[in-house]
This record gives structure tokens, sequence and C-alpha cells, in this order.
């Protein structure tokens, strides 16, 4: 008896497998690093984003910081990601997250939808406005301060001190 041949469809290969092509815009991306300081000691977790200041519905650039205070720039075109960024001009936009000490992190109960004490509240706002150092301006790319300008085959590495903005 000969063996029956077994052929399976590659679409079926795919889907078990996982093949996905990344699509031609995420090629020949440019690495770019930013590292965001204040006062030239390293900001972690900031959010770090590159905008052309036009929308572009499913296309983004970003990351965010690490302890080091450096990013390393993502793009994201639907649902693939690569490191780099395609050339072009840009403006940094900024968002600093605060941790907060263990004393004024939300109960287990404010989290599940119990409403906080005011005092507590009140002293959470007070930490995180003590506590952050990057302005509003940082947020949009209409207000940011600072201009990137990515060439084809240059990676680039950008230091940024919000103090002195």
């Amino acid at each position: 008896m000969k063996p029956i041949p077994f052929f399976v469809p590659l679409s079926i290969i795919c889907l078990v497998v996982g093949c996905s092509r990344t699509p031609s815009e995420l090629r020949g991306l440019v690495p770019v690093t930013i590292t965001v300081l204040y006062e030239g000691k390293a900001l972690p977790a900031v959010r770090v984003a590159l905008s052309t200041g036009q929308i572009v519905g499913v296309w983004s650039s970003g990351g965010v910081t690490n302890d080091q205070g450096v990013a390393v720039i993502e793009s994201n075109l639907r649902t693939h990601t690569a490191s780099g960024v395609p050339a072009g001009t840009y403006k940094i936009t900024l968002v600093q997250s605060v941790q907060l000490p263990d004393e004024l992190k939300p109960t287990q109960q404010e989290l599940d939808g119990d409403v906080a004490n005011a005092e507590v509240q009140r002293k959470r706002q007070v930490f995180i406005e003590a506590h952050t150092v990057v302005s509003e301006q940082w947020e949009t790319a209409a207000t940011s301060p600072v201009e990137l300008v990515v060439e084809q085959g240059n990676p680039v590495q950008q230091t940024v001190d919000v103090a002195k903005y």
C-alpha cells in the first residue's frame, strides 16, 4: 500500500507558525534613541513620541525612557512594530509618569470603584505636581520646542534636557 501524500496549504502553515510580512513602510527605518534629562539627570518613565504634526491614523513612532533616561524609538504600523523611524522631520513630544510612593498608591477599594479619601487625593496631587518636571508644552507637536531631523542612513542619538526649555 502506498502512503497517501500529505499536503498542507501554505495559508494554514502561516496561520499555525506565524508567517507575517513586514510592511514595506517599516523596512529601512533609521535607528533613533532619545535621552531625556532634567538638569543633567536621567528622567525615567517618560513617554517619548515623534510627530510630523499631521494626522496619520495607523502610524506612530515612540518609546519610553528607561532608568538611564534613554528611549529606543520604535515605529508601529497597524499590527507591526520595528525599531527606528522613517526619514523625515519630527517634533519630539514628552509625557512624564510619576511613580507614587507606596503610602499614596491607590488601595484595592479605590481600584474597585470606591471613592478615595479627599486628603489622600490631595496628597497625591501635591506629590505629582512636585515631581513632574516635564511641562505641558511638551505634550503636543504644536507646542513642543524641539524638532528632530532624521536622514536616511544616519542613526540619530538626541539628548533633550527639559530644564533648558
